[in-house]
């Protein structure tokens, strides 16, 4: 995030991936924003080009910032119903632009905390795009989609699990409790320490 600060605080000129970056920071205090890179690859008279966005989804509702040189290829408001159609609707820009999209992949949803050492994972799934793969890329993305909506949850799951034991224990917390206690008074009456009643 010291990258996003630099460029608001010297209003330096940025790329689409810095754009990214800064809509991260932007966004940081709207917790109930998810926020997802998507990576574009695209062919235009035999040359590749790459783009990324943010993605955004509130509400059931999916949509993008970013920054481009093309204005179909940035921000998209958020009114697609699903994140299928949110796709989609950048690869009919890339259409309008000239350029044949091949490729789409979509990282996982970003911490809101801007300290957070977390990585960002920009890439966990990846799209072909073809004539004939509608239906398949479709169902890839919206299955996907179904993770982001839940993946919001797994931290606080996390806090609860024990860190200290490779797996996780059943037993009752009670028994234990007593079963040190003995243990305890066993050992002080090894050593010759009294143990009160």
């Amino acid at each position: 995030m010291d990258t996003a600060k630099d460029i608001v605080r010297e209003s330096l000129p940025i790329k689409c991936l810095e754009a990214v970056v800064l809509s991260l920071y932007l966004t940081s205090p709207l917790t109930t924003v998810n926020r997802f890179p998507i990576g574009f690859k695209s062919e235009q008279k035999g040359r590749l080009h790459y783009h990324i966005v943010l993605g955004l989804s509130y509400a059931g509702m999916y949509g993008a910032m970013g920054i481009s040189r093309r204005k179909e290829l940035m921000d998209k408001p958020l009114v697609f119903r699903n994140l299928s159609l949110l796709i989609e609707n950048f690869n009919v820009s890339y259409a309008k632009n000239g350029h044949l999209l091949k490729k789409v992949r979509i990282g996982m949803n970003v911490s809101h905390d801007i300290h957070s050492m977390e990585k960002v994972a920009w890439r966990c799934i990846s799209v072909s795009f073809k004539p004939n793969n509608y239906s398949d890329r479709r169902t890839k993305i919206y299955n996907f989609s179904k993770s982001l909506r839940s993946y919001n949850t797994l931290p606080e799951i996390k806090k609860r699990v024990p860190i200290s034991s490779s797996s996780p224990s059943y037993e009752n917390p009670t028994a234990r409790k007593r079963s040190r206690s003995g243990f305890n008074k066993r050992s002080k009456r090894k050593i010759g320490v009294e143990v009160a009643a």
